[in-house]
């Protein structure tokens, strides 16, 4: 991961400083401290009372911040209820056997496509439902999405920077056999099911041969972690995309099977699968184990920076004088990169994942695109092409869940 060695000075005015403990939080008895009475700790708009007393100009008594500007205040006269919450709730302090459906967005289940449901199952631990009574004539209950996972490392402001354990659950790294038999890590990946890494096709068609070994939870290549971290899967199948072009890099794909089934932890969980063509945010987050400059070595820890989803016309004319675009780059590919250089994808990180996060949920990251090839590292005007993801889709449910 390439970028400018410099000091940065950045004046932080609290971006996001909410950290959710919300251990069994809401239905806890509490005091009230402008009366001294007793309640009971509820989400704000479930509680007529404090609403009332805000507008009067009385400070109600806070039990929890939650996200979103959501609070969890001391209800005064409340009586415990029961809250639904899903099966890995903070709610009641254990799971419960419900298996309660995790809904992210509005609509059914079958407007979903198979993807978007298997992110659903895969992240349903990173949120919960708390089931709230609004303030209405005709009140019904509705949902409130809590994000529950630790996300507190600071937004990427500028340049690039090694990534926190746990960051980033989804980041695979592939070991190819070298000719004294030991395992040299070339590529990077996505671990998006239980069984399947994706990556690019480049880094399963190589001069090193496949991949051999798949390393999960990974955070330093130098050294062994205390927590049973990292995990080594063997590869029982690598899947190139039917239409991958070598020369050209078009339909830059492919899927790697496990050799075994992955269990999920704080350290290892899938990535979701953008679905979309357009992408709605303006940056995405790189990572990987690549060179820090222009013809270097790859690092060891785990690298991450921040980079602008570009316009595909800009790289069409970083790219269009090479043979295979002089009518523009196929919308299977994404451009993305810095404009005034410093700071890019380079050597080693081929392969791994673009991702974006919602706004509503930060610790599910989307894969809108796989790192492909480029230029120089990090030169002014001429960011990076990347495989779309949104344009594979079908091929990828087909091959992996079907």
């Amino acid at each position: 991961m390439l970028f400018k060695y410099r000091i940065v000075n950045v004046y932080l005015l609290l971006v996001f400083a909410v950290v959710v403990k919300c251990q069994n939080t809401v239905n806890r008895p509490c005091r009230v401290k402008s009366t001294g009475a007793n309640g009971v700790c509820k989400v704000d708009r479930s509680c007529p009372k404090a609403q009332q007393d805000a507008e009067s100009g009385i400070a109600p008594t806070i039990c929890e911040i939650l996200v979103s500007s959501i609070y969890v205040v001391c209800c005064e006269g409340a009586t415990v209820s029961n809250v639904q919450a899903s099966e890995n709730s903070f709610l009641n302090g254990e799971n419960n056997e419900n298996n309660d459906r995790i809904v992210y967005e509005s609509g059914e289940d079958s407007n979903l496509s198979l993807s978007e449901r298997k992110c659903m199952e895969y992240n349903k631990d990173t949120v919960q439902r708390v089931e709230v009574i609004p303030l209405l004539s005709d009140p019904k209950p509705s949902g409130v999405l809590i994000t529950k996972c630790k996300f507190d490392s600071v937004p990427l402001v500028v340049g690039g920077k090694p990534a926190l354990p746990g960051e980033f659950p989804f980041m695979a790294v592939l070991g190819y056999t070298t000719t004294d038999s030991n395992v040299q890590w070339n590529c990077g990946g996505t671990l998006i099911s239980d069984f399947y890494v994706m990556t690019a096709a480049h880094c399963v068609i190589t001069k090193f041969g496949r991949p051999v070994l798949v390393r999960l939870g990974e955070l330093d290549l130098s050294k062994d972690d205390d927590n049973s971290l990292p995990e080594d899967f063997g590869v029982s199948n690598v899947i190139p995309h039917p239409d991958y072009h070598p020369l050209s890099k078009n339909n830059d794909i492919a899927l790697i099977r496990l050799s075994r089934q992955v269990k999920f932890t704080n350290f290892i969980r899938p990535a979701c699968l953008w679905n979309t063509f357009n992408v709605r945010q303006n940056s995405a987050i790189a990572t990987g184990w690549g060179a820090t400059e222009n013809g270097g070595s790859t690092v060891d820890v785990l690298q991450k920076v921040s980079l602008d989803l570009l316009e595909m016309s800009i790289c069409d004319r970083t790219y269009g004088n090479l043979k295979y675009y002089k009518n523009g780059l196929p919308k299977t590919m994404l451009c993305a990169g810095k404009l005034k250089g410093g700071e890019d994808t380079c050597q080693g990180d081929s392969g791994g994942p673009l991702t974006v996060t919602k706004e509503d949920n930060q610790c599910i990251f989307y894969t809108v695109g796989i790192t492909s090839f480029g230029r120089m590292c990090a030169l002014e005007n001429t960011p990076a092409i990347y495989t779309r993801v949104s344009e594979f889709i079908p091929w990828i449910e087909k091959t992996i869940w079907q």
